[in-house]
């Protein structure tokens, strides 16, 4: 699968101060993130390419192609057809859709868990809204039978009836779960379970973020 870097995506590295972008050849760059590199002085290498050198061929450091067909060319045909400015950023937002990046071989799936952009999760609390949010990383269509993803919680708390049996990883912050009255506590680093059928509140003072797998 293409790794796709947008606009955000460069100015993220950009701040790091490092003036070398490595990646592979499956790599495709969107104009706007071409060009914030170049005006920041990075220069992408992506193989033997020197994408952002101000001196090196515009043909030669044009060459991202996805399945043999050559990306830029498409949207330079496309910009003199729309107009570079608004096409752009319409190219752009479509290509920048993508929940997350990820591999696939085989039945074998990597996501890159740094590119997940999070989604609300409604949990049926008006006053939650904008404090719950997750992203579903592994599910059916994956051919998996558990779903997995990512779920963050932000100074609140909402009750939650575990439909099927739930496992959670805490990767940052603190959770609190209460359960027949009682509230227990887990920290970054460690794991919970939530059997089938139980019904339980969930909240965290401050931010917490979990990984979580269902089954």
């Amino acid at each position: 699968m293409k790794k796709l870097i947008c606009l955000k995506e460069a100015e993220e590295f950009i701040k790091t101060g490092n003036k070398v972008f490595h990646a592979d050849k499956s790599t495709l760059c969107t104009p706007s993130a071409k060009d914030a590199f170049k005006n920041a002085g990075v220069e992408i290498v992506i193989g033997e390419c020197s994408c952002a050198k101000p001196e090196a061929n515009e043909t030669s450091c044009q060459k991202s192609s996805y399945n043999g067909i050559d990306s830029e060319l498409i949207y330079k045909a496309l910009s003199a057809m729309f107009g570079s400015d608004k096409f752009n950023g319409i190219l752009e937002k479509f290509m920048c859709e993508q929940k997350y990046l990820s591999e696939t071989t085989k039945g074998l799936k990597i996501v890159r868990g740094s590119t997940v952009k999070m989604d609300k999760l409604d949990t049926g609390n008006p006053a939650d809204d904008g404090k719950v949010y997750y992203q579903e990383l592994i599910s059916a269509t994956d051919s998996s039978p558990m779903n997995a993803g990512f779920l963050t919680i932000e100074d609140c708390c909402f009750d939650w009836e575990v439909t099927i049996h739930e496992i959670y990883y805490v990767i940052e912050g603190s959770i609190n779960i209460t359960i027949d009255g009682k509230v227990c506590t887990a920290s970054a680093g460690d794991c919970l379970y939530a059997p089938k059928g139980a019904k339980v509140k969930f909240g965290s003072v401050g931010k917490v973020k979990v990984f979580y797998a269902t089954y």
